[in-house]
């Protein structure tokens, strides 16, 4: 969400309801965010606090009464954080899947040497990752939501995802496979440039 100038003065006026220092105060109330998500050691805390506080701003402009705005803050902080935590564990449970399933065929010139296997293994994770968060973020959850979990759950949960696609379970295993050869792709490049450096 863009956050609007009027949601914006929404929310000054209840940083500093005097309107004397909503600036300086508005900027403390970010930074105490953005140490909260970094102490929690998460990848983007900036983003993480612009989410917390566009959320904070969407709950005014709904009319919600919110008596201390640090104390609330810190509250939907808790909720974007748990979030966090999900997509991430989603989001490596599919690098682990892809990675050592064998679900991405990756280009057999950029093999593993024997004496830098761990450092390729980073290398092409932190490409995964990349490739991801270039997928829009509808194939990116699909995908995602598609290897995430434990065998018969991961099942039944595919053929939930399909029935809410209005797709077959086929047609749906066919979007997934193309996906996969656009992440393949993406991540084969990736490891070729990374080779070159």
């Amino acid at each position: 969400m863009e956050l609007s100038h009027e949601s914006f003065h929404k929310l000054l006026r209840l940083v500093d309801p005097s309107g004397t220092n909503a600036s300086q105060n508005y900027e403390k109330l970010r930074t105490k965010l953005i140490c909260f998500f970094a102490w929690k050691r998460c990848e983007n805390p900036e983003d993480l606090t612009d989410r917390t506080i566009d959320r904070v701003a969407r709950k005014i402009d709904d009319g919600e009464e919110i008596g201390n705005v640090t104390a609330y803050c810190r509250r939907v902080a808790g909720f974007v954080l748990k979030e966090y935590w999900d997509e991430s564990s989603k989001r490596q449970s599919i690098l682990e899947e892809l990675q050592t399933g064998g679900q991405l065929v990756l280009d057999p010139r950029i093999a593993p040497d024997e004496s830098n296997h761990s450092e390729l293994s980073e290398r092409r994770l932190n490409c995964m990752r990349q490739c991801l968060d270039n997928l829009s973020p509808d194939n990116r959850g699909m995908i995602t939501e598609y290897y995430h979990g434990e065998k018969r759950a991961k099942i039944d949960k595919r053929g939930c995802m399909a029935k809410n696609m209005l797709i077959s379970k086929n047609a749906q295993r066919i979007r997934i496979f193309r996906l996969r050869r656009i992440l393949a792709a993406c991540v084969n490049e990736c490891l070729e440039r990374a080779s070159r450096t």
